[in-house]
């Protein structure tokens, strides 16, 4: 099917742990987008299980050659590590490695401003778990910042 990118990015509202994700093929057109409430986890376990679920609902509908990016250093270095964390990081360590392996996958960190998008998704206030496969189901904040990226358009943060 291609090269695709997965931005992932999580959020603490209200002590209330959230993570949201975007699939875009090549051309940077949006495939799937989710938000995700994960309750109460700290802020490094959400980074992985936001990644975590968005690698799995990827391997689920049959995409590949997956180019995951985050912006948590820790997470990054973590899932590249043979080292193990606490539980229940080490689980959800594992499995993206598990995942990233069997999907010709790979994830690396990029900056903030960067993953702007998914930060923004990460942090929305919505009722429940929600898959969007159009862009025009989301916010339009968040369209318009992936109309930027689609671009290659920097977002320079103020």
């Amino acid at each position: 099917m291609g090269f695709f990118e997965l931005n992932s990015d999580a959020s603490l509202v209200e002590c209330i742990a959230l993570g949201g994700w975007f699939l875009h093929d090549r051309n940077g057109k949006l495939v799937l987008a989710y938000f995700k409430k994960f309750g109460d986890v700290d802020v490094l376990v959400v980074e992985g299980l936001s990644l975590l679920h968005g690698l799995r609902l990827c391997k689920d509908k049959g995409y590949s050659l997956i180019h995951a990016q985050v912006d948590s250093q820790a997470l990054v270095a973590l899932v590249k590590s043979a080292h193990t964390s606490k539980w229940p990081l080490c689980n959800v360590l594992r499995e993206i490695q598990f995942l990233l392996d069997i999907m010709n996958a790979e994830v690396q960190l990029i900056v903030r401003e960067a993953n702007l998008a998914a930060d923004r998704l990460a942090a929305l206030r919505v009722g429940s778990d929600t898959l969007f496969t159009s862009p025009t189901f989301l916010p339009a904040s968040i369209r318009l910042v992936l109309a930027l990226d689609s671009r290659s358009f920097p977002y320079v943060r103020s």
